[in-house]
């Protein structure tokens, strides 16, 4: 049953993969593994490589750093990158005035222009959006990781039901939001004036968590990773005959936010 419909456009009469449905979108995602083939399990190791590489020897090092020497190479790096996330990492707010303005406000342009690219990339963000935050709460409660100023240490995970603030650590839920909406419009418009300054902002808001001591650098890492893969993964999904600033005139419809399983 259809209970939310959000304002998007799709092609009139398009094929049914342009229209975006939560439900089954969501159970497409996450049985997609059992059709992924070498290029999608390498990349898959990759990322679980790099991050037992830092949850082993990496986390406790680049938190000792932020603490004792925080204008030591490379660690100086996250400081002054993490300086563009600030506001965006400043409270659980923040992303979610950033999500309106920033999906809100492509959606109003793409409506007032008649531009149903621009309408269904914002409707991508915001499905992208929906899913990292889902996937990243479920994950906070099931691993229960200790954050990096309670003292408790790198390896302090206390799994399912221990669901309080400081034990909310992997993975970054800020990381995975500002990656989510960064690759949604990066990977539909990809120029590189656009692509720069979309994952440089996501990076500075990743690397501010890390600066701010509320995340392992682990956390961080799997977080920007989920953001980025949700939204690819539904880009490629979405993707229909549309074109940039227009398509052929067509009249915008509504882009149909279904839970239907």
């Amino acid at each position: 049953m259809y209970v939310l419909a959000l304002p998007g456009a799709v092609l009139a009469g398009s094929e049914d993969g342009c229209k975006i449905k939560v439900g089954e979108d969501f159970v497409d995602m996450i049985t997609a593994p059992a059709d992924w083939g070498t290029d999608e399990w390498l990349a898959f190791g990759a990322v679980g490589a790099v991050t037992t590489g830092l949850i082993i020897g990496g986390d406790e090092k680049m938190y000792r750093a932020s603490v004792d020497s925080p204008d030591s190479f490379p660690y100086s790096i996250v400081h002054r990158v993490g300086w563009l996330g600030s506001w965006y990492g400043k409270n659980d707010i923040n992303p979610l005035i950033t999500f309106g303005v920033v999906v809100g406000g492509m959606w109003a342009v793409g409506e007032y222009n008649d531009d149903e690219y621009l309408v269904r990339t914002s409707a991508i963000a915001a499905e992208s959006y929906l899913f990292t935050g889902a996937i990243s709460i479920l994950s906070k409660f099931l691993f229960g990781r200790s954050r990096p100023y309670t003292g408790k240490g790198a390896h302090d995970w206390r799994w399912v039901g221990r669901h309080r603030r400081d034990t909310r650590s992997f993975p970054s839920g800020h990381a995975a939001s500002a990656f989510s909406m960064a690759t949604a419009v990066a990977k539909r418009y990809t120029d590189w004036w656009v692509q720069v300054p979309a994952y440089t902002l996501a990076t500075g808001a990743a690397f501010q968590r890390i600066d701010s001591g509320v995340h392992w650098a682990s956390d961080v890492f799997v977080g920007a990773a989920l953001g980025f893969a949700v939204s690819t993964f539904l880009v490629q999904r979405h993707t229909c005959d549309d074109t940039r600033a227009g398509v052929g005139g067509a009249a915008p419809t509504l882009v149909s936010f279904g839970f239907s399983f």
